[in-house]
């Protein structure tokens, strides 16, 4: 027991003093005879082969709210269920030419407590208790090399849980503006996938598929290349010693808004949006006091958008099994400016927002040892997996997909000790599509949650049938990726001004 948690105690030390230093990528394979081989992808330097992102469709409700379909799509994806009706207000919308580009931003930030001080006032959203941190930027997408480097930020957004709008022509002809959300994309085809509030049929669906080459020759110059990222706060709350009775232990919290310095102050967003006031509130349970540190701390963020704050904290002469501590983060986003491309100057205050809470008697992840994929007969798959935990584990699922689209979840059975198993699964087309993409999720009974890296089994090279009694097997590193920061280079053009709004035909 303890051994895993003075493991995950060091690995929580060298993340924050590595936390702005780019590590060496590591890739873990396991290879069968057959060569058919599993692939483990440590997201700060490799991308699956194929990707996408479960985001809540709605058609828009009028001609020009492409906007703010695009961010309801958005809090869709963060949890909020919003009207479009309220957004089309906070973002000011004009029904002749739609949302402008820097109203996108502050539609972003606004929640039920938001007020801007025109006239009438603009008020927030229903539903809503806090803000969404968001950034825009103008990328240089003009050569090759170029794109493949916005390619690559916009798949580590999909991968970090940032939603992605983009403003492009509606047609091809780059004659109308249009907002869609980013939700996938898939090399083998050279294909990125967007929701669009304007498409819906038998086919395809609410979803837009459209060319890499497509989409910046054609659709994406429109405006500049523009894109919106919308990005919810994490909080990572850690003991950095085991609680003992009548003893003392160190705590850490890891605060990352996801939007390192240079992207948080592309374009105007340095003069017109402040970040600040920033702090958190520490909560213990009743007979623990606090040595060291404060209750409310006040930080700031690195070049990375993260922060740590650490306390020593005395336990009483005995520790309850559901004792837990808390900690609550919140920063003060401050509109005060004009924007080149919004209806009107900005005078808003609005609130971000995290919480953590970690029980001391386990606050240990479900960790995965050794993982397996055999294949049986009729070209069914059986999926295998250890998993080590301090705690009974509530529930464990696979969670599988041949294709850039939502995942299949299927229930992973105990068997025998900590090995879970999914069998008989039958991804459709997967002789055609020669990659079976999966991963694995568990939570034990303190909500200690497990969502694995991304596993993927290449068949391309097999023949149109999985050859059955084939078994692949890697051994995981424990305790390693999953915390690991992720670091992004990005390539802007300082001074380029998106178009103003979206004008669809």
């Amino acid at each position: 027991m303890y051994r895993v948690r003075r493991l995950n105690a060091l690995v929580l030390l060298l993340l924050f003093v590595a936390i702005t230093i780019p590590e060496t990528s590591r890739q873990y394979t396991g290879q069968a005879a057959n060569s058919l081989e599993i692939r483990v992808y440590d997201l700060r330097s490799q991308f699956p082969t194929y990707y996408a992102v479960d985001i809540p469709w709605y058609r828009q409700g009028l001609a020009m709210s492409c906007g703010a379909a695009a961010l309801r799509s958005s809090f869709g994806e963060l949890g909020w269920t919003l009207n479009e009706s309220e957004i089309r207000i906070a973002a000011e919308m004009d029904p002749s030419d739609g949302i402008l580009s820097g109203d996108m931003i502050r539609a972003a930030h606004f929640s039920n407590s938001s007020e801007m001080g025109v006239s009438p006032k603009i008020r927030g959203y229903t539903g809503k208790p806090y803000g969404t941190d968001s950034f825009e930027i103008c990328f240089n997408a003009g050569s090759p090399s170029s794109r493949q480097a916005v390619n690559e930020f916009l798949e580590r957004c999909l991968f970090k849980g940032q939603p992605v709008i983009l403003l492009t022509s509606y047609q091809s002809d780059g004659s109308a503006g249009h907002y869609r959300v980013l939700c996938g994309y898939d090399e083998r085809t050279g294909m990125f996938v967007f929701t669009d509030s304007l498409r819906i049929d038998p086919e395809t669906g609410s979803n837009w598929t459209v060319s890499y080459s497509s989409l910046y020759q054609n659709y994406w110059p429109y405006s500049g290349y523009w894109a919106q990222v919308l990005s919810p706060w994490t909080l990572e709350l850690t003991p950095l010693d085991n609680p003992a009775p009548s003893s003392s232990f160190r705590l850490a919290a890891l605060i990352d808004t996801g939007i390192p310095s240079d992207e948080r102050y592309a374009l105007t967003q340095s003069d017109v949006w402040a970040l600040g006031n920033m702090s958190v509130r520490l909560q213990l349970p009743f007979g623990y006091t606090l040595l060291t540190g404060s209750l409310v701390t006040s930080f700031d963020l690195n070049s990375s958008g993260m922060a740590q704050v650490y306390w020593t904290v005395q336990s009483p002469s005995s520790i309850n099994k559901h004792d837990s501590v808390s900690a609550y983060v919140t920063g003060l986003m401050a509109g005060n400016g004009t924007h080149p491309w919004a209806r009107s100057s900005f005078n808003y205050t609005d609130a971000f927002y995290a919480e953590k809470r970690t029980f001391l008697s386990d606050w240990s992840t479900p960790e995965i040892g050794n993982l397996s994929v055999t294949s049986g007969t009729n070209s069914n798959l059986n999926v295998s997996t250890s998993l080590v935990d301090e705690s009974p584990l509530a529930s464990v699922q696979l969670e599988w997909r041949t294709q850039a689209t939502n995942w299949t979840t299927a229930d992973m059975v105990n068997t025998e000790s900590s090995t879970w198993l999914a069998a008989g699964i039958s991804p459709a087309g997967l002789s055609d599509s020669g990659i079976f993409q999966f991963r694995i999720t568990a939570a034990d009974q303190y909500n200690n949650t497990l969502l694995s890296p991304v596993y993927e089994c290449d068949y391309s090279g097999e023949s149109s049938s999985i050859a059955d009694n084939t078994t692949l097997t890697i051994e995981v590193a424990v305790g390693v990726a999953s915390a690991a920061a992720v670091l992004v280079v990005m390539l802007r053009r300082r001074g380029a001004s998106p178009r103003p709004s979206s004008t669809p035909s």
